[in-house]
């Protein structure tokens, strides 16, 4: 039914937004990072309309790949809007898909009211799933999803990607940062 809705900034809340349109005011339910990217002047934000027994709510997202995750999660079964919410003001579309392709359950935990039998859940019907699009992938961000791949945890992965590309050169490609990540120790401590 709606696709998007631009119009003036009344009043915004971390949880929520009202948007002034020719003088009706919606009251758009929103996610932490959409809220970070407000600003008091005109917006538009991609809509997800939901249909309660008693009532209309209306989502708002920052982006059309927020919307998309946020539909994904709700698709999943125990997965409601506000747990939806949650997860997606929680971390990042990038981060949410390197959880779930990486099978980091306790990642998705971290998220306000998300149990370890709903983040099994999310990781299990949405692997494979995700063709979100959030910032462009690099090389560097790309070998840390390729090391959590291989059983790294985050802390490991990123670490040994920093020194990999120090050693190497900002210009190090996917391949040379992943060989030698792979040389370092796992558990690998900066120096």
């Amino acid at each position: 039914m709606f696709s998007y809705i631009k119009g003036k900034v009344v009043e915004k809340r971390p949880t929520a937004v009202t948007l002034d349109v020719g003088g009706v005011g919606y009251s758009i339910k929103i996610p932490l990072s959409t809220y970070e990217k407000l600003t008091a002047e005109e917006e538009m934000l991609y809509i997800h309309l939901a249909l309660h027994d008693d009532r209309l709510e209306l989502y708002g997202f920052s982006t059309p790949e927020e919307k998309e995750l946020f539909e994904l999660l709700i698709s999943v079964s125990g997965v409601g809007l506000k747990t939806a919410l949650g997860i997606i003001s929680s971390m990042s579309i990038d981060e949410f898909n390197d959880a779930v392709s990486s099978g980091d359950v306790d990642r998705i935990c971290a998220a306000k009211g998300v149990g370890r039998k709903t983040a099994s859940r999310v990781v299990l019907e949405l692997k494979g799933k995700l063709i979100l699009k959030g910032k462009p992938k690099t090389p560097y961000t790309e070998a840390i999803s390729a090391l959590l791949t291989l059983g790294y945890r985050r802390e490991e992965a990123s670490k040994a990607v920093k020194e990999a590309s120090r050693l190497l050169g900002k210009d190090a490609t996917l391949e040379e940062l992943i060989k030698k990540s792979l040389t370092l120790p796992k558990g690998f401590v900066e120096r």
